[in-house]
């Protein structure tokens, strides 16, 4: 009870802003130092600046009760404008490169903690909590493999500049022809960008890797595989033909899930489409197993759906004699596009042969059937015509099929 008491106490003794957000100090870090030695607390520095939309999502977290309760009991709080002249002295001592950095002291003015990346409330408060416990300093950890997963780079002292985009800035970064030089800038903006998802991740990345002469890094593994976009590219080839050092890297599920999804990319969604000997490369990246199958499936689908006749049924008559001829679909389907073509040259009797086929191999299924018959009543062989007619209006009751276009054909085959 008296627990409760003394809580319910304290929680009216503190001001609305108190309650509800941490409550930053509009003081520099000098005078951050002296009241933390007298106060007995750490510091907790958030920089910041007005355009800095990740900021203001950080200023939501700071608004959670719990974590204002928490910095409020046990640090000075500062707040630091990146643009101001303090944030310009502050970002050169602490090496601040990205917006928001959040950095914890001890009451002496030593790092403890630095945070380059968006994190929740729970997370922040254990960050801070591991921060005033540990008797360690923090140490520059260099380049990680994401920037936003903790830690962050030591660099060179050089002008610095805000980049803007449609007056809302996106980044505090060195300016293009300074970071061209800086590789690691530039690996760290890459990642930014990704957050981000303004599109630009991809040409940093790509600047970033021609300055890299040793790919085979696990840095550089890791950089290729979280920046993979397409398959018609210099960082895919390498993936490809280094496969083996990025499935010990990360492992050999998330590279074939990775394959996967360029690859049908690529197939289903590229511009200009995939040529056959592409199809065919892409699917044998897949599994060289059943590559050639599912190449000639994935054309001679696109060509009918291009209504490229020509082209499909010189690949469908390759395929079924070179590759599949016991695929006594596609044996329907070359026969029926040959039929559809409507060519005053078409050979019914090579129609006939591979409708024929088709039957031997699968003798229930309706269309096989109807086309046949289709067959015969343009040859004006009425009893055949019927026969196989008849087969397939009784296939289709049978399996529930749509059979309004066997009757539209029977009626027509009762003329003859």
């Amino acid at each position: 009870m008296l627990t409760i008491l003394l809580t319910l106490i304290h929680s009216l003794l503190l001001t609305p802003d108190q309650a509800t957000q941490i409550n930053f100090r509009s003081i520099d870090i000098d005078r951050a130092k002296e009241v933390a030695q007298k106060e007995n607390k750490h510091i907790f520095i958030d920089t910041y600046a007005i355009w800095c939309k990740p900021c203001k999502e950080m200023d939501r977290v700071f608004s959670q009760p719990d974590v204002a309760q928490f910095f409020n009991d046990n640090f000075i709080n500062v707040k630091i404008d990146m643009d101001a002249t303090l944030g310009k002295s502050v970002g050169a001592e602490y090496d601040v490169v990205w917006l928001p950095t959040l950095i914890i002291l001890d009451a002496e003015g030593n790092v403890k903690s630095k945070i380059d990346k968006l994190v929740d409330g729970q997370e922040l408060i254990k960050i801070a909590s591991e921060a005033i416990r540990s008797k360690d300093v923090y140490t520059d950890r260099g380049i990680t493999n994401n920037p936003f997963g903790g830690g962050t780079t030591k660099i060179e002292p050089v002008e610095k500049e805000f980049i803007t985009e449609d007056n809302a800035p996106i980044v505090y970064v060195h300016d293009e022809r300074a970071s061209s030089g800086r590789p690691h800038i530039m690996y760290h903006e890459a990642y930014l960008h990704m957050m981000l998802m303004d599109g630009k991740q991809y040409d940093v990345a790509k600047k970033y890797l021609s300055t890299q002469e040793d790919w085979a890094t696990d840095k550089n593994l890791k950089f290729i595989f979280d920046f993979l976009r397409q398959t018609n590219s210099k960082e895919f080839e390498y993936f490809i033909k280094n496969k083996h050092l990025f499935e010990q890297l990360v492992g050999v599920d998330k590279v074939k899930r990775s394959i996967e999804i360029l690859i049908y990319e690529r197939l289903f969604n590229g511009f200009p489409r995939p040529d056959f000997d592409e199809t065919l490369r892409l699917y044998t990246w897949l599994d060289t197993n059943t590559a050639e199958q599912k190449a000639y499936d994935y054309y001679l689908k696109r060509l009918i759906a291009e209504q490229r006749n020509l082209e499909y049924q010189r690949l469908a008559k390759e395929y079924l004699t070179m590759i599949n001829p016991f695929d006594h679909q596609q044996m329907y389907q070359y026969s029926y596009q040959m039929l559809k073509s409507k060519r005053s040259d078409v050979d019914m009797g090579e129609c006939m042969k591979w409708a024929k086929e088709a039957l031997i191999y699968d003798d229930q299924v309706p269309k096989y059937h109807l086309h046949i018959a289709n067959l015969y009543f343009l040859l004006e062989q009425k009893t055949n015509a019927k026969e196989h007619c008849d087969k397939a209006l009784a296939l289709a009751q049978q399996k529930n099929i749509d059979s309004s276009e066997i009757y539209k054909l029977r009626n027509k085959i009762n003329t003859l």
